[in-house]
């Protein structure tokens, strides 16, 4: 993946893409990106699109991702201020990645899931940061249910 500069997007390189393209540069850089793939990349961005094209897109996706040509679209960069100062950038998938990337973890999930540790919360259903602390309580209380 490459950087561009002039949006902080995130665009996959495709080796030796030839394709036509269209100047995308802005004051401070960037690269042009193939006018097609631009212009899909951009429908892709509007649920309502994806909804209405699904059955034409949803064969696209099986056999691209089947047959390993799958990339995924540009990343639409957000900068969210941080309350000590600065900013962080938030990485915001288009609409069909995010599809892939539901199906993907719906597939894994099952497999993984049960080898964390008990105790670990982070980033796993029914758990959050709430059931850490009451977990923590629990142990430093030596209670064996809570």
């Amino acid at each position: 993946m490459a950087q561009q500069e002039s949006e902080d997007r995130m665009v996959p390189k495709a080796p030796g893409n030839r394709s036509q393209t269209r100047n995308t540069r802005l004051s401070g850089g960037g690269k042009a990106v193939p006018v097609k793939e631009e212009e899909r990349q951009q429908r892709l961005k509007s649920i309502e699109y994806v909804r209405e094209h699904l059955p034409e897109l949803l064969p696209e996706l099986r056999a691209a991702l089947l047959d390993g040509s799958y990339r995924p679209g540009d990343i639409r960069r957000v900068w969210i201020p941080k309350a000590g100062g600065g900013q962080r950038g938030l990485g915001i998938p288009n609409v069909v990645d995010r599809m892939v990337q539901e199906a993907t973890r719906l597939v894994l999930e099952p497999g993984y899931e049960p080898t964390f540790h008990e105790s670990s919360h982070g980033f796993r259903p029914n758990r959050s940061c709430q059931t850490a602390i009451a977990e923590a309580r629990c142990l430093r209380c030596s209670r064996t249910s809570c």
